[in-house]
């Protein structure tokens, strides 16, 4: 039976030693607001995804792979527990560096081109006479 190589039950046994853990380390309740904030964050990233797969915005690979990322982020943090809501901050954490990073040097590089137009268009300026009659 081939379908027994795949097994998530140490994913499970895992999860429910960590959220056991953390139930000892910070109480119950403080577990009952973390999972209801866990919960509440991946139902916003995917109300965000949903929103721009709606516009059909065309991104860049880039950009594309952090989308993909978001929503594998807003699955895991729907997912109750502590391992998983780690796990998707980290997803989250890589995925706001990998698509607001590049971004930083395309607005450098836009910078300078427009003081390279700005010195082009400088250097365009023809002097008058003004001759009276």
């Amino acid at each position: 039976m081939s379908f027994y190589r795949f097994s998530l039950l140490p994913f499970f046994l895992f999860e429910l030693f960590m959220s056991i853990a953390f139930i000892y380390a910070f109480g119950f309740g403080n577990f009952l607001i973390f999972l209801l904030i866990s919960v509440a964050l991946g139902m916003i990233l995917l109300a965000i995804f949903w929103k721009n797969m709606l516009e059909f915005q065309i991104l860049s690979p880039k950009e594309m792979f952090a989308q993909f990322g978001f929503i594998i982020c807003a699955f895991l943090f729907i997912i109750p527990g502590v391992l998983s809501s780690f796990v998707a901050f980290l997803i989250l954490l890589f995925c706001l560096i990998l698509k607001f990073k590049p971004q930083q040097k395309e607005a450098f590089k836009a910078n300078n081109t427009s003081n390279s137009q700005q010195k082009y268009k400088d250097e365009e300026i023809i002097d008058v006479e003004i001759i009276k009659d």
